[in-house]
Parts: structure tokens; sequence; C-alpha cells
């Protein structure tokens, strides 16, 4: 679908060009999830090619780098309104992310190399890191909403099961953009997909903005 984003838009401020149709914050987490599932089958290709000693675990390593860097760049573009709208802090930005990432695939590649992990704990590991990049997205859209002069959010639970953590930052309701959801459980700053609600980066919650 072609599409363009404009921030003077209601809505996701996405546009399709077609159509001319406004497209939904929903029609951008529908493309966002579809992405994430053929990332994450991509990764457990992965995982069977090692776990069959088809490639070595440093190849291994370089292509789940690579699945990282690709979905944590397309999922803040796609958050933030695409490549015109980044800036230099836009681009530190999802570059610190990929960069802790890189640094926790570390000790992953450690313990696969040495064989200590099943086929299965490479594949649920593996998508786990896919499943992070949400927080990409979530922290461009808030920047995103920021430049548009959205000075209220939520925490909204998406069709899953929920953690309690998850559900009691829904109860929160609107509060301002400016303060931070905090995980009742880690007592660290939470956005979804980023680890510090007790479903880790298994969470499909998302934020809105008003």
């Amino acid at each position: 679908m072609p599409f363009i984003y404009d921030p003077r838009l209601h809505g996701s401020g996405y546009r399709d060009t077609v159509t001319g149709k406004i497209i939904s914050y929903q029609e951008v987490r529908t493309q966002l999830e579809r992405m994430l599932r053929a990332s994450s089958d991509a990764t457990g290709a992965l995982s069977d090619l090692v776990s069959d000693k088809i490639i070595d675990a440093a190849a291994w390593r370089e292509a789940m780098r690579q699945e990282i860097k690709d979905n944590y760049i397309t999922q803040y573009l796609l958050g933030i309104g695409g490549r015109e709208m980044m800036t230099a802090e836009d681009w530190g930005s999802v570059g610190g992310m990929i960069a802790d990432q890189y640094r926790y695939l570390e000790g992953f590649y450690a313990e696969v190399a040495a064989g200590k992990l099943s086929r299965g704990q490479i594949d649920a590991r593996s998508r786990m890191y896919i499943n992070s990049s949400r927080e990409a997205y979530e922290r461009a859209l808030a920047r995103a909403s920021a430049r548009r002069g959205k000075r209220q959010q939520r925490w909204m639970l998406s069709p899953a099961e929920h953690c309690e953590d998850c559900v009691a930052l829904a109860s929160e309701g609107w509060k301002p953009a400016a303060e931070p959801f905090v995980s009742p459980s880690t007592g660290q700053i939470a956005v979804p997909g980023n680890g510090a609600t007790q479903c880790l980066t298994n969470c499909k919650c998302h934020v809105e903005y008003r």
C-alpha cells in the first residue's frame, strides 16, 4: 500500500496516496505486527540452521545482528513518520537501542557457540529479540506525537494475555505524556517491548496519545 506521512493529518498522520484515505493507528499496528511475524519466522529459520550445524554460531550471530538492525530501523521509521522526519537525535536514539541489543546478543551468542542451548531455546530467545523492536516504534511514536502537540498518553492493552504490570499501567488511564510509565514489579521505566514489564519483550500493548 503506497502511503505518505503528513504530521498535519489526523490519526496516524499517514495517508494512502491512491485512495486519499487517512490510515488509522490500528492499520499501522497491523502492518507492524505483520512485519514482526515475518522477521520472527526468519530468525526461526536461522535457529534451525545453527542447530543443524548448517551454519556456525558466528554466521548465526551476524545474521541475527542484521535482523535486529533492520527491524529496529524499520519500526522506528514507521513510528516517526518515515525517513524524511528523522533528525540526528532520532538516528542517535535508534542507534543506541540497536547497540544495546547487540550487547545482549553477545551473551546469547556465547551460549549458542558453546552448545548450551536446545533448538527450542534458541528459537524462543531469538524471537524475543525481534519482538523487542516494538520499543523502537513506541519511542518514535512518542516523539512524533510530542512534535504534533499531543500532551497526554495512556497505556493500552491489546488482544492477548496480559501480565499484572501491564494491567496496572493500563489502569492509570490518561496521564501527562512527559510522565513515564513505571513497571510496578521492576521499578523501571516501561515502554511496550522494552522488557521492563513481567511479560518482557513479549508485550503486545501500545500507547495512545492525545
